[in-house]
């Protein structure tokens, strides 16, 4: 077994070739090693090859899988890609491992990539999402993203920051627009919320930066009003 002789009148058999194999004895010729399994020179009988590598027919030894790729079997023909999700960094592996988060991690990636700024992702990812209106992510590879402050905006996905709320609206925490600050109230830029007119003032309008002042003759004692009174007889204002 292992050899052959396929001519008369000779002195010694002829070892199988590398890739080949012969099993029985007083054969002429030997067999291709088939796929999934190697043959050394000489070879008496079929190897399998382990897991974490394969052959072609007529091998001589197995090939370890690529990085991105993996075989948890034996006797493969080939080595299986790492999907969608997962990622190989190491050849003749058996299985493949989780893309992190903050990461993503197309079929057959040999390294996890990091998500790029305005995006995040969770664990397995094979693609980065954007961030939602009202939040943003400013470094990469972030699982999450982070909601605009009180008195800032994004109206805009996939956004790596958000801007200040303008004077006369209101931005609450993880504001996706600005809200009109009504009547009998105002703001400055960057506000989180509006503030009522004081006494001796009033906004009859929206969307204010301040209040006005009651005219001469007139007053006001409460706040957040819309107009002010005339001054009583008897008294000035």
């Amino acid at each position: 077994a292992g050899q052959y002789n396929d001519d008369t009148a000779q002195s010694s058999c002829t070892n199988c070739a590398s890739g080949q194999y012969q099993s029985s004895t007083g054969t002429t010729a030997c067999s291709a090693c088939p796929a999934g399994y190697y043959c050394p020179t000489g070879a008496p009988g079929i190897s399998y090859c382990a897991v974490g590598t394969y052959s072609a027919a007529s091998a001589s030894l197995c090939t370890s899988c690529s990085t991105g790729t993996y075989q948890d079997s034996t006797a493969e023909s080939s080595c299986i890609t790492c999907p969608a999700g997962q990622y190989q960094s190491s050849t003749g592996s058996t299985g493949c491992t989780a893309c992190p988060a903050g990461y993503y991690c197309v079929a057959g990636s040999s390294t996890y990539t990091g998500c790029a700024v305005g995006k995040y992702s969770a664990a397995s990812a094979s693609s980065c999402t954007s961030c939602a209106a009202g939040r943003y992510a400013s470094t990469t590879a972030l699982s999450s993203c982070t909601a605009c402050a009180s008195g800032q905006y994004q109206p805009a996905t996939g956004s790596s920051s958000c801007s200040a709320c303008p004077a006369g609206y209101y931005c609450p925490s993880g504001s996706s627009s600005y809200k009109t600050c009504g009547t009998g109230t105002y703001s400055s830029a960057s506000a989180g919320s509006c503030t009522s007119c004081p006494a001796g003032q009033y906004n009859d309008d929206t969307a204010q930066s301040s209040c006005t002042n009651c005219a001469s003759g007139q007053y006001q004692s409460s706040t957040g009003t819309t107009a002010c009174s005339a001054c009583p007889a008897g008294y000035y204002c």
